[in-house]
């Protein structure tokens, strides 16, 4: 599977307070893998970093790696996805080790108007060689824009209330934990099948 990314991805977090945006962050790079399921079906492993801007006004403790992504969206173009109309939807949590232990180093304490990289944990979809296979089964080789709904902090926190409660009120003069999903903006995703691509089993 060939793939071809439009590095230019933002997303806001909206303030309960005010509904003003508190976070931007744009794709900084993107790192695809793919595999062979057979019968024309693949997998598609997609991760990178993404770069954090505060634009609130206090330090914000956001993740340097995000390892929860709650859906996947595909549009047939911009328009579509601004308003909303996908041809394809996986909605599921992806990624994150709810059992690992998190510290306060596993944040960046970010200041007003600072910027900052974190690392995206690759998330799986399924492709198809198929531009007309059914939606359920995964989307086909084509021209999309693609919003991803990730959480700011980790599995193991995200899962767990009293500890993330324990750390809100822990960390607090560092900076504050933001506890959100948030969404990016559309960015474009060219997919075109890949014969020569390993098998899954092989790189399982």
């Amino acid at each position: 599977m060939k793939i071809a990314w439009s590095l230019v991805t933002v997303l806001y977090l909206a303030s309960s307070i005010n509904h003003k945006p508190i976070i931007s962050a744009k794709m900084g790079s993107v790192s695809t893998a793919q595999c062979r399921q057979g019968n024309g079906r693949y997998d598609l492993h997609v991760g990178g970093t993404i770069k954090f801007t505060n634009v609130s006004n206090h330090t914000l403790l956001l993740p340097k790696k995000i390892d929860v992504v709650r859906t996947f969206l595909a549009a047939s173009s911009m328009e579509e996805a601004l308003r909303k109309k996908y041809v394809f939807v996986m909605n599921q949590e992806f990624g994150g080790s709810v059992g690992a232990s998190v510290s306060l180093e596993d944040f960046i304490a970010l200041k007003t108007g600072a910027n900052a990289l974190a690392d995206v944990e690759p998330t799986v979809v399924t492709v198809t060689a198929d531009s007309n296979s059914n939606p359920s089964e995964g989307f086909g080789p084509g021209t999309y824009w693609v919003r991803l709904e990730f959480a700011t902090i980790p599995a193991a926190l995200f899962f767990h209330a009293k500890e993330l409660a324990v750390a809100k009120k822990t960390w607090r003069a560092s900076g504050t934990l933001v506890d959100s999903y948030v969404m990016t903006e559309p960015f474009r995703l060219d997919v075109a099948p890949d014969p020569k691509a390993p098998t899954c089993e092989s790189v399982n």
